[in-house]
């Protein structure tokens, strides 16, 4: 049936997520959680550091279940963790997703996972309509998961966006061992590294600030992982392995990876990275795999304390071409040369209610970045401090840690606070306020420059099955602009542009197989008036939208959801944002501006224990407008259709 408990984790994973202001095919929380809903953790055998890799549970807590464990013995029910008064009783249930205190069955000698996704728009662009791009609307998505026995895990991922003509367009593999018994791991193929706070190795997709401020301001790294993501530029290539000794860790990693490129045509010296991972035309294939990536490291985790590690991380790489700076105004701190070193420490410390930790880290030119904070977590009061220094010469090509930008560490200084408060029963209060600012200029602003950022959200239960939700963001940024004097003089000035954003919502459960969801968003945007300009620079825009979502469980095994959703907005300076049910491992965010409506329906069905179909059909209708995008991305006509279409095999 559709529970309460789905209500719950749906709730809680869009908090997390709707930071993330842009469409991802695939988020690394959503790979984390698909994975783990495969493999629960054992409670009796889970370390507190694989628990902590769950959003819902602090580093605290996880050390407290485990000092509990050693204690009294294993859990005989996850109901136990209600003794733990930190975790909200909410997430007990859905929490069994995750987490299993039944001994697991007799594993198979071999499983197979298996899935496939295609989507396209209906509409075709300019470019596929007139052969710029490769005729092939199509973007899909095929991975083979396989396991053997306990240890031996082999996994192939096959992607091709629209607009290209390979249907391996992005390759990705990897073999992997791991003993969960003494800690031992050894991946070759595509893998990715975290580490500390992200200074140095992080993947691709670090979550930004969110509606959950404990959690999206602590990193919970993995070390070495297996590579399922779809960014084409992010995976290292090569071996790496993990060596228990119980008081120290030892992961030695190497990597020689073709990233794609931009170059100067004549000296052949690249000229910037190209991230966009498309290769749908003659100039955009050019920049494929132009420049290999050398890279070799260790990273040595030493606990000399049950509750306290330190990680030393230091690698070095090296480019077979030069990257060269042909903007030395916009880009003068940018990495240069071919090559970069980093080492870095960080540390994890948890004290009853408390848990510090940071890291800090230099590269190869002196340049430095340094994040360093304390999360508390007790019944009543969850908040957490941190405080960010990353130099605007530091050079930190894999690191993607905590930041008002959500890209490398660099150039930027800050201080946030988080804090999430239970006052009553069925009442949660969250907040947290990031001041920050850029010593140096950024890409569009020519000089330092700063901005503060302020969150507050209230969630009630008057009643059962009925949520109540209001939500307040306010964020002051400095921005550039263009204006005119009064004699018609142009000029580019720099001003604050303040943004507030106030959302309502209501999440009701009808009936037992029925959700009920509705939302009013409204954003106003406005530029503090220049006195020696004429008033166009007092610009204001704002932007509403409101939408009503339906969930209807129709079996145990099948569910449908139904939403439509109707914006106004001035401009795209005063765009919103709305998280949507997807077909498994897509997070879409999506983007609204202008003046429309959108609606989608999204069906899935556990066929057996074998297979699951997902489906999203969606439409975007803009009023008032006779084309979409722009250059050969252009669809002509007032709307966008959408399908998405998914199967996922388990043997």
């Amino acid at each position: 049936m559709f529970s309460i408990k789905t209500i719950a984790q749906e709730r809680e994973i869009e908090n997390i997520l709707e930071g993330n202001e842009e469409y991802s095919d695939v988020s690394h929380l959503l790979e984390l959680l698909s994975e783990l809903e495969n493999n629960p953790l054992d409670l009796n055998t889970v370390t507190a550091k694989q628990l902590s890799i769950l959003p819902w549970i602090s580093d605290v807590v996880a050390k407290d279940i485990t000092n509990y464990r050693k204690r009294f013995g294993n859990f005989s029910s996850i109901e136990e963790l209600k003794k733990f008064s930190q975790i909200d009783p909410e997430i007990f249930p859905f929490l069994q997703k995750y987490i299993s205190v039944i001994p697991p069955k007799k594993q198979q000698d071999i499983s197979i996972n298996f899935k496939t996704r295609v989507g396209k728009k209906l509409e075709q662009s300019e470019g596929l309509k007139n052969g710029y791009y490769y005729p092939s609307p199509e973007k899909i998505y095929n991975r083979f998961l396989g396991k053997y026995g306990e240890y031996y895990k082999l996994g192939i991922l096959l992607e091709k966006d629209s607009g290209e003509n390979k249907i391996n367009d992005l390759t990705s593999y990897f073999i992997k061992y791991s003993n969960k018994n003494n800690g031992n791991e050894f991946i070759f193929g595509n893998y990715f590294l975290e580490c500390g706070q992200g200074l140095i190795f992080w993947n691709p997709y670090g979550t930004r600030k969110s509606s959950n401020p404990i959690y999206s301001a602590k990193k919970q790294p993995r070390n070495a992982h297996e590579y399922t993501l779809v960014d084409e530029n992010a995976s290292l290539f090569g071996v790496t392995g993990t060596l228990n000794l119980n008081f120290i860790n030892v992961l030695l990693f190497y990597s020689s990876n073709k990233v794609d490129a931009s170059a100067n045509g004549e000296n052949g010296n690249i000229t910037s990275f190209y991230s966009s991972g498309f290769h749908r035309n003659d100039n955009e294939k050019q920049k494929k795999d132009l420049v290999t990536e050398q890279l070799a490291g260790i990273r040595l985790e030493l606990k000399p304390k049950h509750n306290l590690s330190i990680g030393l991380t230091a690698y070095q790489n090296q480019y077979n071409k030069d990257l060269t700076n042909e903007n030395l105004i916009r880009n003068r701190y940018s990495f240069v040369g071919n090559t970069n070193n980093l080492v870095g420490l960080d540390y994890n410390l948890t004290s009853g209610f408390f848990n510090f930790f940071g890291e800090f880290a230099r590269s190869r030119n002196n340049g430095y970045g340094m994040l360093t904070g304390l999360l508390m977590d007790s019944k009543i009061v969850k908040l957490t401090l941190s405080c960010r220094n990353y130099r605007k010469d530091f050079i930190s090509l894999h690191g993607t840690s905590f930041s008002e930008s959500g890209g490398n560490p660099q150039n930027e200084q800050g201080f946030y606070f988080g804090l999430k408060i239970s006052p009553l029963k069925n009442l949660r209060i969250s907040f947290y306020f990031d001041r920050f600012k850029f010593p140096w200029r950024t890409y569009l602003i020519p000089m330092p420059s700063n901005g503060k950022d302020l969150f507050f959200s209230f969630r009630y239960k008057p009643v059962k099955n009925l949520w109540l939700y209001l939500q307040f963001k306010s964020k002051e940024k400095d921005n550039i602009v263009t204006a005119f004097n009064e004699a018609s003089l142009e000029k580019k000035i720099i001003i604050p542009k303040n943004q507030i954003k106030v959302r309502f919502q209501v999440d009701y459960q009808l009936a037992k197989k029925i959700k009920l969801r509705q939302r009013f968003e409204k954003c106003w945007i406005a530029y503090d008036k220049y006195s020696n300009f004429v008033s166009d620079i007092n610009r204001k825009y704002s932007g509403n939208i409101l939408f009503q979502d339906i969930q209807y469980q129709l079996t145990h095994k099948a569910n449908l959801s139904y939403r439509i959703i109707f914006f106004d907005t001035d401009s795209y300076e005063a765009r919103l944002y709305e998280f949507e049910r997807d077909v498994p491992g897509i997070m879409t965010n999506q983007l609204l501006y202008g003046k429309g409506t959108r609606w989608y329906i999204f069906a899935q069905w556990k066929i057996n224990y074998l297979f699951r179909l997902s489906l999203k059909y969606s439409s975007t209708h803009y009023c008032f407008t006779e084309s979409i995008g722009s250059q050969y991305d252009k669809i002509v006509g007032d709307s966008i259709h959408t399908i998405n279409f998914q199967v996922e095999t388990q043997l």
